[in-house]
């Protein structure tokens, strides 16, 4: 299977280059729009997370009684209900819950860098091991700074976080039909 099949073909990108700078602007456009709201969009972000996790746990839960007998029901229904629960908790308090998600960010961050720190320094007879712990190094600032600022920096991290990834897809994409035009 050639990789052309599985994404975009060559060809396509040269002939219908606009389509994706059209895209990417539109990506880039919201981007912006997302990170200037930033609260909103981690309140709608929290939200959608929500959604998802109640939809889920609503089919697990009828999934399970489909078959009483096996060993997992009970396991199945609780999990379910675990999915209800935090679901319909995002969505009635998403910016409390988005507050709460920061905190785990903000450690997972902390965690992160320190382990990287630590892996970059058992390589350092790596080549690019430096890159490693500069990775770790910014993974541990950037989680220590949204401490540093919790609980206010729950209302607005995620959002940013999102908006940052829809512009910097968006930039992705323009450069991307830019150089497709060029081929």
């Amino acid at each position: 299977m050639s990789t052309e099949s599985a994404y975009v073909s060559l060809d396509t990108l040269k002939t219908k280059w606009y389509w994706y700078f059209l895209l990417g602007t539109v990506l880039v456009m919201l981007g912006v729009l997302a990170i200037s709201y930033a609260i909103l969009t981690s309140a709608v972000t929290v939200m959608l997370l929500g959604i998802l996790l109640l939809s889920s746990g609503i089919l697990q839960f009828f999934t399970a009684f489909f078959d009483r007998t096996w060993k997992g029901f009970f396991i199945s229904v609780m999990l379910a209900m675990l999915n209800v629960i935090i679901g319909a908790w995002l969505l009635i308090q998403p910016l409390q819950a988005a507050v709460a998600l920061t905190l785990l960010i903000s450690i997972f961050l902390v965690l992160s860098g320190v382990f990287k720190i630590i892996f970059a320094f058992m390589m350092k007879e790596m080549v690019n091991w430096w890159l490693v712990l500069l990775l770790g190094v910014l993974s541990l600032a950037l989680g220590v700074m949204i401490y540093m600022h919790w609980p206010v920096s729950g209302l607005w991290v995620i959002g940013l976080y999102v908006g940052i990834d829809v512009l910097l897809s968006g930039w992705n994409m323009i450069l991307l039909s830019l150089a497709a035009r060029r081929a």
